[in-house]
């Protein structure tokens, strides 16, 4: 397989994944806005679980697209690796009790699973 058909197949694999989570975030969100969800409604674990879910995957898109110049898919999945290691520092420190934040704890949960899905993708596509 080309280089060229490995990114074509990366990305539409990461636009059905991102479609999906958009698709949930929007029912689970409905009108309100991602910033004020964990003030003001219910359901703030999921709607922050999947807005985390979907910056991670939207990363990994963009840097599949970016890439270009690298050799693919390895590459991607490496430069992934620092940002999930840093999602699960911030988890970790909106774990602890001198910072706990729920909202954040969802969030990260969401982009730790997002990194995870994205590194699964490309790394699928490398063989």
């Amino acid at each position: 397989m080309s280089t060229d058909q490995t990114i074509d197949m990366m990305l539409t694999a990461f636009n059905t994944l991102i479609d999906e989570v958009e698709t949930n975030l929007t029912a689970a969100a409905g009108d309100a806005s991602l910033c004020l969800i964990g003030k003001e409604r219910s359901g703030a674990p999921l709607v922050k679980y999947l807005e985390g879910q979907y910056y991670a995957l939207k990363t990994a898109k963009r840097m599949v697209e970016q890439q270009s110049d690298m050799p693919l898919p390895a590459d991607v999945a490496d430069a992934l690796r620092p940002k999930l290691v840093k999602a699960e520092k911030m988890l970790a420190l909106y774990q602890s009790a001198s910072h706990a934040d729920p909202n954040w704890v969802h969030y990260y949960q969401g982009e730790i699973d997002g990194y995870r899905q994205g590194i699964a993708l490309v790394e699928r596509a490398d063989v």
